[in-house]
């Protein structure tokens, strides 16, 4: 027993508060005793304490809910200067941003709250493979209840006012891993306002399985779950360039907005992984990356094992993730991501026909159509070309108008039928077989052929190569079919 200490009738005696202004002690107790644990209480309040607080979100959306949860708790004061060795430190403030071009300033680092003795800090850390937010510092023991409850508040605050959660947004990892948050960046919000769903413009059948298979889920999640389709599907997106892929995702974040989905549009596909489980944070959630083609081509590797097993949900059986992924070169991608439960839906989104070639020309020449057009013939030209050419046809079809009369135009048949002949012609000649090459080309190839055959033919004399060997290489037309005089 401690000098402090002798003569004590009590044990484990606290202090509690009261609004009556009364002091209320223990049966016996002395009054000397009482002063005697005042004042040991007094001392424990005053040592400095550590606070470790971790938040499951990413680490700008804690930051912001720290931020607002001190306004609550505190109203809104400038925080304190950080004394150190090197003199006072003003509390860093950094932008984060909430919206479409839209963001505040939080504090960030280490600083110190007005009436709290001591100091706090905020910070990324790592917690079972995610980046996350981090509330440490140092404090008296008397306002260590101050800073948890602190903690608990923005706990609740993230999860019923997250900045990220039920938005859309583009995410960006950089290899080198040295960010402010590691290896993944800020998001960068997207700006949906001039995205309309009805602009999404195909072929009648592909339209509906867009609707069906693509939207659906997104809009009717609760149905989608009452008659057992699950929230974690896998849709592939495949075809050519610029048929309207992209356009699809845009309108899938518009449709995750409007009903308090998030949305992730992934920069690197190459970090697709590491977007999911992200994602999960968030969930439930759509995460969109392009050209899949990039990481899941060729052969098996570790890299794509790990967004395989990530898709077929080895490492999230329950996971509320949707994912959806285009690729330009279906022929690349490695099978294995093609098995259902990875994949479950797999569209060819090709040009539209001639039906969805004349819509498209009406949605771009809003309103500019000579009221008695025939756009049959028109519908038919353009079928089969991407939606950006059949949008600059119309806007040459405009320029012929605007030719005719500078006022009112009036687009024709006749205009857009001569848009999409030179248009034609132009496309044409960017598609040249790579076989008709030019004289230096050609002259080139010839070279390295002749190089060849002269190599078969010494092989041959030699006994390197048998002639059946021979036949085998050249396609049975033997070395003298390469090697001819020059």
């Amino acid at each position: 027993m401690t000098e402090e200490q002798k003569g004590f009738t009590a044990r484990n005696v606290d202090v509690n508060r009261s609004e009556d202004g009364a002091i209320y002690l223990p049966e016996k107790m002395e009054i000397d005793e009482a002063i005697l644990w005042l004042q040991r209480k007094k001392k424990e309040e005053n040592q400095m304490v550590a606070v470790v607080e971790t938040l499951e979100c990413f680490p700008p959306d804690g930051a912001v809910a720290l931020m607002r949860a001190m306004k609550e708790q505190f109203g809104w004061t400038a925080l304190s200067t950080v004394k150190t060795m090197f003199g006072e430190e003003p509390p860093m403030m950094v932008d984060i941003e909430i919206g479409p071009n839209e963001s505040i300033k939080v504090p960030w680092g280490r600083f110190e709250i007005p009436g709290i003795s001591g100091h706090v800090e905020t910070s990324a850390t790592m917690k079972d493979g995610l980046v996350v937010f981090a509330l440490t510092g140092q404090v008296k023991q008397k306002h260590y209840h101050v800073v948890t409850e602190l903690a608990r508040r923005t706990r609740e605050l993230v999860a019923t006012d997250s900045i990220y959660r039920g938005k859309a947004f583009k995410v960006r990892y950089n290899d080198q891993g040295a960010g402010e948050f590691g290896a993944m960046e800020a998001p960068r919000f997207l700006d949906l306002q001039a995205v309309v769903p009805n602009e999404l413009i195909f072929s009648d059948e592909l339209t509906q399985a867009i609707n069906d298979y693509v939207f659906t889920p997104i809009l009717h999640p609760k149905e989608c779950e009452e008659a057992g389709v699950p929230v974690k599907r896998g849709i592939c997106l495949l075809g050519p360039f610029g048929t309207g892929k992209t356009l699809t995702a845009y309108v899938a974040a518009k449709h995750c907005e409007t009903v308090g989905r998030t949305f992730v549009y992934l920069k690197d596909v190459a970090h697709l992984a590491d977007a999911i489980r992200f994602a999960e944070q968030y969930a439930p959630a759509v995460v969109f990356a392009e050209d899949i083609d990039r990481v899941v081509s060729g052969g098996r590797t570790e890299a794509v094992d790990e967004i395989l097993n990530t898709l077929d949900g080895v490492d999230s059986k329950e996971s509320k993730v949707m994912v959806i992924m285009t690729t330009n070169h279906i022929d690349k991608v490695n099978r294995a991501i093609l098995r259902p439960g990875r994949i479950d839906v797999a569209l060819l989104v090709g040009p539209p026909d001639a039906v969805a070639a004349i819509r498209l020309v009406k949605q771009y020449s809003r309103g500019l159509l000579a009221k008695d057009i025939d756009l049959e013939p028109v519908g038919e030209l353009l079928k089969g070309q991407i939606p950006a050419v059949i949008r600059e046809a119309v806007e040459r079809a405009k320029l012929s108008s605007i030719g005719r009369r500078a006022k009112n135009v009036n687009i024709t048949t006749e205009d857009l039928l001569q848009a999409g002949r030179t248009l034609n012609e132009h496309i044409s000649m960017m598609a040249e077989d790579v076989d008709e090459a030019t004289p230096v080309v050609q002259k080139f190839g010839e070279m390295v052929g002749r190089g060849i055959g002269l190599g078969l033919e010494v092989a041959a004399n030699n006994g390197t190569l048998s002639p059946s060997e021979v036949g085998v290489l050249t396609n049975g037309q033997g070395a003298e079919g390469l090697h001819t005089p020059l």
